[in-house]
């Protein structure tokens, strides 16, 4: 007997020692021209006529097929990673809405009150207005203008209200940075 495997995809035949040297198709995968090698013992291995081999061998298949079940969920498996993957690499980015800019728009006039009581001179005293009456005007490139006023005392105890404005943007990290401006009224 002569055990030999396909080149193509792997599987394991026996013939008789008589087809050494001949060429064949595989019948599993086809197309792979197999080229019958050196004779061993094949213990265990039975012989089985399979026709799809040109030169007619009989033919031994070592192993189990697998069955239609296991074809059927190596499909299924399939068919899913390749949908998967194509839906992440056809996704079109979604659009800010409403809320979002509006979230946006009150995260930058937060940014900007902070930015203000860095340069009071007595900001445990300061006073903003709520957030939602802030004039926030969008800039430059993502960043945004923020218009108001704030109350605070001077260095003399006086409550004052200055106006101000500041521009305010997201930085790489996350952070968000401004620098204001004063009224000088």
């Amino acid at each position: 007997m002569i055990v030999f495997s396909c080149n193509g995809c792997g599987r394991e035949f026996a013939v008789a020692d008589e087809y050494h040297g001949r060429k064949g198709r595989c019948p599993k995968c086809g197309e792979t021209v197999v080229e019958i090698g050196r004779s061993m013992d094949a213990p265990g291995i039975e012989v089985a006529k399979v026709p799809a081999l040109k030169s007619g061998a009989p033919v031994a298949i070592k192993g189990k097929a697998v069955s239609f079940v296991g074809w059927f969920w190596i499909i299924v498996v399939e068919i899913v990673v390749v949908y998967t993957v194509f839906s992440v690499l056809t996704a079109t980015p979604k659009e800010p809405t409403a809320e979002d800019q509006h979230g946006t728009q009150r995260d930058a006039a937060a940014a900007a009150q902070l930015s203000v009581t860095q340069f009071l001179r007595c900001p445990s005293t300061a006073k903003f207005p709520p957030l939602g009456t802030m004039t926030v005007t969008p800039y430059n490139n993502g960043s945004f203008l923020v218009r108001s006023y704030c109350d605070s005392q001077n260095a003399f105890g006086a409550m004052l209200r200055t106006g101000w404005e500041c521009v305010v943007w997201r930085r790489t990290d996350g952070n968000w940075e401004g620098y204001p401006s004063f009224d000088k009224d």
